[in-house]
């Protein structure tokens, strides 16, 4: 999860490991990955976002090792999104709030906002949190892995709500429950911020009615690409979406991260990191820690190929 940056300084490393309570009594606490058991940037010698796949059945219980698909050979591949017939694209209508610079968007059931929901994730420790995710295809929604799977409350998520479009207490587009969970192989044995992405599988046509994000990756350099972070903050009114747009300032070479300064919170893991064409090229999921950044998991070739193979579902 990400901090505004004007939190930093309030912070000590020992606080990330913290659930912060948000001031509204309705609201569950946003979710934060752990720290420890964590690879800094530039310490691990994979670039890779993958280090296998890990699938929880939340019918059944059981858990097991899914083989990786096969590589796109695609020199740079990328996914187009899909957009309903009765799903209008937004018309921005942006308010800047004080310093704060992310604004709040309140026609959820336009693209790409129909495709971007509130997740409420209950742990077998029965601790409900808060988190964001994206449609990416039919039955395919992408978050983060510590959204998913966390040691400290027992495992595996056994529930796990899905509200796109959410708006406030409305749900204009109903709500959805996970059957399946995915994240990294990496992630489920030492929780390792470097593979902390995942997956919701669905037994219905989710992005059917919702559309659905694109993706994009590359071997170069994305410094300086514009890009939205777009996700549902735990320290605004339960239910609403906010939203801010900026570049990518860095990427060190051993992380599989991305940074930039937008201004997020915690509730906002998983949400999208994407561009103009509506393609995402991370997924969000902590700050930099100290440093004045926020961080995504960047979709390399890897991740590309795994959400992309899940179209199929």
């Amino acid at each position: 999860m990400k901090l505004n940056k004007k939190f930093f300084i309030l912070l000590t490393i020992g606080l990330i490991t913290t659930t912060f309570q948000t001031t509204h009594a309705e609201e569950y606490p946003e979710i934060l990955p752990p720290s420890q058991n964590t690879i800094t940037i530039g310490e691990n010698d994979s670039e890779t976002a993958v280090s296998g796949i890990t699938a929880y059945n939340l019918d059944t219980e059981d858990e097991e090792l899914v083989p990786l698909p096969k590589s796109s050979r695609t020199q740079f591949p990328s996914a187009e999104g899909f957009v309903p017939n009765n799903i209008p694209l937004e018309k921005e209508a942006r308010k800047i709030i004080g310093w704060d610079n992310r604004y709040r968007v309140t026609n959820t059931t336009s693209f790409p906002n129909s495709a971007i929901g509130k997740i409420e994730i209950t742990f077998p420790d029965n601790k409900v949190y808060i988190g964001t995710a994206w449609m990416y295809g039919n039955k395919v929604a992408v978050t983060a892995g510590h959204c998913l799977y966390s040691k400290a409350n027992g495992g595996w998520a056994k529930q796990v709500a899905f509200f796109p479009g959410k708006n406030g207490s409305s749900n204009p587009l109903g709500v959805y429950y996970a059957t399946n969970l995915y994240t990294d192989t990496q992630y489920v044995k030492y929780e390792d911020q470097n593979y902390d992405w995942g997956m919701l599988r669905f037994g219905t046509n989710v992005g059917y009615n919702t559309g659905y994000f694109g993706a994009l990756t590359t071997d170069y350099s994305q410094i300086g690409s514009y890009v939205t972070v777009r996700g549902y903050p735990g320290d605004k009114p339960s239910g609403q979406l906010w939203t801010m747009s900026g570049s990518i300032i860095g990427n060190s070479l051993g992380s599989s991260k991305l940074n930039y300064q937008m201004d997020t919170y915690g509730g906002q893991s998983g949400s999208p990191v994407y561009n103009n064409s509506y393609q995402a090229v991370a997924i969000h999921t902590n700050s930099g820690g100290l440093a004045q950044y926020n961080q995504g998991e960047r979709i390399d070739r890897s991740l590309f190929d795994i959400i992309t193979d899940a179209r199929k579902w």
